[in-house]
């Protein structure tokens, strides 16, 4: 389980472990490569990674994707979605997405989704590279698809 919590800019995201289905925990750990304000995060796995996306500004702005591909020990690779403050808040899509409208059969994409909120109540959705780019922080793959207006 991956925690928010009031220290989390000194101390990094909080975890917790496991080994049996959720019915008990570990004691809580801090991860200092997760770092950000106290803000709601998402995280998902599938494909032999684990995404991971939250603000790592000072303030709820610079909303990343990182990338693990060892069980969420390290997290060397990231994608920049947005540099603009909002609430923070995202939503990972749990699998590789499909083209077009998702028929049964058609091939996955080597893309993610994400939804996210964006500055002036707009949630957006995005699709993300699941190679991310060699050079961090870069936004070149991430593309926006459209924003609902929440009033």
């Amino acid at each position: 389980i991956n925690m928010r919590h009031e220290k989390e800019r000194e101390l990094g995201r909080a975890f917790a472990v496991s080994d049996d289905d959720g019915n008990t925990f570990g004691a809580i750990q801090f991860d200092s490569a997760l770092h950000g304000p106290v803000c709601q995060a998402s995280m998902v796995s599938f494909g032999g990674a684990t995404y991971f996306s939250n603000p790592s500004g000072r303030v709820r702005d610079h909303l990343l994707i990182r990338k693990s591909v060892d069980n969420a020990r390290t997290w060397p690779d990231e994608v920049l979605v947005t540099t603009l403050p909002s609430f923070g808040y995202s939503c990972l899509v749990q699998a590789a997405l499909l083209k077009g409208y998702n028929f049964p059969g058609e091939m996955a994409r080597s893309e993610g989704g994400i939804l996210f909120e964006a500055p002036g109540s707009v949630i957006q959705f995005a699709r993300f590279p699941l190679v991310m780019p060699q050079s961090r922080l870069s936004d070149k793959g991430v593309q926006v698809h459209g924003s609902i207006i929440v009033e």
